[in-house]
């Protein structure tokens, strides 16, 4: 066998390995997702294959999808948001990368926004600390227990009509609290007007002498 012919060999190995290690990767999408996601607990990298943050996070998540592929509960993949523009509209994404972790029920409305480093290890550290166990909310009452679940049970009990006339009831009492928030700081920052001229006035007297 010549070194050529070894060459090419060894191209195809190269090439044939790679398509394998990227078709391991879960690669969600809006008709995959509910089959792929159900009773799982989630982490995923919302991405864009142009996205130059987002390669510099591409080994760092291959790495981790495959530490938990194939895990009972946990899952670990990744949305290409240039394939899949309307479901990441749906979820929210404003821009790439963009991680999202927690319980994926209903298409993915209770998912949560990872604010950690992109790092390996606190990839794997977040990971190894949630993905492991079941998440509770409201897609998900089985994994709730005592206060939370009476809390969700309550809230899914009510009408639209009941939640929406909860929910105006909140955001007065919030633009109550932000009227008087304002108030005191106006107020706070009189007294520290008063408090700043005077300190002026103290000091140039006490120069003069």
């Amino acid at each position: 066998m010549t070194e050529r012919i070894m060459r090419k060999l060894i191209a195809v190995a190269i090439l044939v390995f790679q398509h394998i290690s990227v078709s391991a990767a879960l690669e969600l999408t809006l008709s995959n997702y509910e089959e792929k996601t159900e009773g799982k607990t989630v982490f995923i990298k919302v991405y864009s294959p142009t996205c130059a943050h987002c390669q510099e996070l591409a080994p760092a998540w291959e790495q981790l999808e495959k530490e938990w592929s194939g895990h009972e509960q946990g899952l670990v993949a990744s949305l290409d948001c240039t394939v899949e523009a309307k479901f990441c509209d749906h979820l929210g994404i404003e821009g790439v990368p963009h991680i999202l972790y927690g319980e994926p029920s209903s298409k993915g409305i209770f998912l949560k926004e990872f604010s950690g480093e992109k790092t390996l290890e606190t990839l794997q550290k977040f990971a190894k600390e949630t993905l492991d166990q079941k998440i509770c909310s409201p897609g998900n009452l089985g994994a709730c227990q005592g206060e939370e679940l009476y809390k969700f049970q309550y809230f899914l009990s009510l009408s639209t009509t009941d939640l929406v006339s909860l929910l105006k009831e909140k955001e007065q009492k919030i633009d109550i609290a932000e009227e008087v928030f304002a108030a005191k700081f106006e107020e706070m920052q009189k007294q520290y007007d008063l408090a700043s001229n005077q300190f002026a006035l103290d000091k140039g007297r006490i120069r003069k002498r």
